[in-house]
């Protein structure tokens, strides 16, 4: 099917640094299409830029270029479909271990995925990227300015490890989402000379409290301002 669009090479390329809330978008809008490939047990294989189009009609993505996808059933069924799965597909710098090592797994286009959100944070093609000698690992966050909760999600998708990695699109698409969904704090208005500090934090414990020491003030100034006028008589 013809797509009226232009590929994601357009929008990343090396040099150019998309902010962090466009590549939070970007990740979340191809995660969303990838769920869906994965969830009928198949692996891309070679999810990169050049095989994302933005369909220009409604900006959505397009995954093109099926021809080299891997159903995990038929992997599992003769030994023909085993050593076809040995041939290495994919494209450098975008291929995990053990896709390189011709054992491609759903988690292998999740680490794909997370390579193309480090390089449109960067600006850094993924294969120029380094890694740390002894761990594999891709050595990224020092190159770009970003939010704790992105760079953890991104260094899970990438890991070395497959075992580590979100296992499926959806699983990484249900993380990046989970900052979004979560409800924030109301603003508390306090009176003048009143600070955050002086208020109870908790009902079952110090509210308790609270309340039984402002119970005793108040009976004796009570009894204070009741018992004043016997007093006054009397003296």
């Amino acid at each position: 099917e013809y797509v009226d669009g232009h590929d994601l090479s357009k929008e990343i390329f090396p040099g150019n640094k998309l902010s962090e809330s466009q590549v939070t978008q970007l990740l979340i809008d191809i995660l969303e299409v990838l769920a869906f490939v994965h969830d009928n047990n198949i692996i891309h294989r070679d999810v990169k830029a050049q095989n994302l189009m933005r369909r220009h009609s409604d900006g959505k993505i397009v995954l093109i270029d099926f021809g080299t996808v891997k159903e995990i059933n038929k992997l599992k069924g003769n030994s023909q479909d085993l050593t076809n799965a040995s041939v290495i597909v994919g494209t450098h710098g975008y291929m995990p271990i053990e896709q390189l090592g011709g054992y491609p797994k759903l988690c292998s286009d999740v680490y794909a995925v997370g390579m193309l959100g480090i390089y449109a944070l960067t600006g850094i093609k993924p294969k120029d990227l380094p890694k740390d000698p002894d761990t594999f690992e891709v050595i990224w966050q020092d190159k770009v300015s970003v939010s704790p909760q992105l760079a953890n999600l991104l260094d899970k998708m990438v890991c070395s490890n497959f075992k580590e990695r979100y296992q499926t699109a959806g699983e990484a698409l249900q993380a990046l989402q989970i900052p979004l969904l979560k409800p924030t704090t109301p603003t508390v208005s306090l009176a003048p000379g009143l600070s955050s500090a002086s208020l109870p934090t908790s009902f079952p414990g110090l509210n308790q409290r609270f309340f039984i020491s402002f119970g005793v003030v108040f009976s004796l100034v009570f009894g204070m301002i009741f018992l004043l006028p016997f007093f006054q008589r009397r003296f």
